[in-house]
Order: structure tokens, then C-alpha cells, then sequence
């Protein structure tokens, strides 16, 4: 079984928008953000399976002021092997390198994730996932090593639509993804 999915996101919005978590708390003004992720999964057996992602986020601001020290582009490539455990258990090992290049800020970073976790299927529409692990990131010369760690939880509303929550807690520079 092979399937593709792409997740995409584009507004032009004004500031504060504190639901997106990638924008300023102040009042700065209009702004464009672009959001998308492209994932290929595949059933390797039966119990196996795997998935690579690609997600790219834009941030663009009107005002000039701002948009020096926050306009940004953010790539985020990933892997994920998946391993059946029973009818509603499954393991998951992670591995993602993530980008983020601003326009003129010196706050460029290169990070890299490990995760392994778990997803329960709570029922035949909601699933429960965490991971948890390490993030090593690379802002200006300097090199962190910090906790990382994110839940998810989806709700199947259709065969076309569906809900989801996200959280993650780990060390946020300059970008969410």
C-alpha cells in the first residue's frame, strides 16, 4: 500500500495571530504565511511501514521594519518507520533535519531531531501518538542540545476530512514546525 498526502496552508493575515504559534505577539502589521507538507507512506510488510515527509513554511511581512528581522523560510525533511505491535499499538522511530533561513537576521538555524514513541488507536476514528527524544540545533556557530517531545491527536470526521491536535514542547528559537 503506497499513499500520498499534502497538507496545504496559505493566509494573508494581520498580527497578533497567537493560534498559529509562528508569528510576533505585537501589533505588526499584515502579513503572508504560507504552510505545506507533502508526505509518501509505504506498507513495507505487513507490520512495517514507512514514511518520508517534506514540509515548507513561509512567513512574509508587509512592513519593513519587521519583515528584516522576521521573514523567513522554513524546511523541514523527515522519516518515520512505523511498527505494528497489535491490533491498536504501534512503535514509531523518527529522524528529521529541519532549516530555517531569514532574510537578514543572523537567527539562521539547522536542527536535527531523533524521536521514538508510540500511537494507540483509541477507537476506529481517534488514534493518540507521542514521541519523544532530542533536538540538536545550530543557530550561528553554536551548537544546543535539548529535550524534545510532541502529542498528537486525530479524530477521523470523514474519509476526507479530519481533526487534529498538535503539541510539542522543546527548545523554539525562531521557528515551529
Amino acid at each position: 500500500r503506497f499513499v500520498i498526502s499534502d497538507d496545504l496552508n496559505f493566509a494573508w493575515a494581520h498580527d497578533p495571530d497567537l493560534t498559529n504559534g509562528i508569528t510576533t505577539s505585537g501589533r505588526n502589521g499584515q502579513y503572508f504565511h504560507l504552510y505545506n507538507r507533502v508526505a509518501a507512506a509505504f506498507q513495507v510488510k505487513p507490520k512495517l511501514g514507512l514514511e518520508a515527509s517534506w514540509g515548507l513554511r513561509g512567513i512574509d511581512y508587509d512592513l519593513a521594519a519587521i519583515s528584516a528581522s522576521e521573514n523567513r523560510l522554513s524546511h523541514l525533511i523527515g522519516l518515520q518507520i512505523r511498527r505494528q505491535l497489535g491490533e491498536k499499538t504501534a512503535v514509531l522511530a523518527a529522524a528529521r533535519y529541519g532549516r530555517v533561513d531569514f532574510d537578514a537576521a543572523p537567527r539562521d538555524s539547522d536542527s536535527t531531531y531523533f524521536l521514538a514513541g508510540i500511537e494507540r488507536a483509541l477507537s476506529n476514528r481517534a488514534t493518540f501518538s507521542a514521541l519523544a527524544g532530542i533536538e540538536n540545533r545550530s543557530i550561528g556557530g553554536q551548537d544546543f542540545n535539548d529535550p524534545y517531545a510532541e502529542t498528537s491527536m486525530n479524530f477521523k470526521i470523514s474519509d476526507q476530512t479530519q481533526l487534529a491536535w498538535i503539541g510539542h514542547v522543546g527548545y523554539d528559537e525562531n521557528e515551529l514546525f
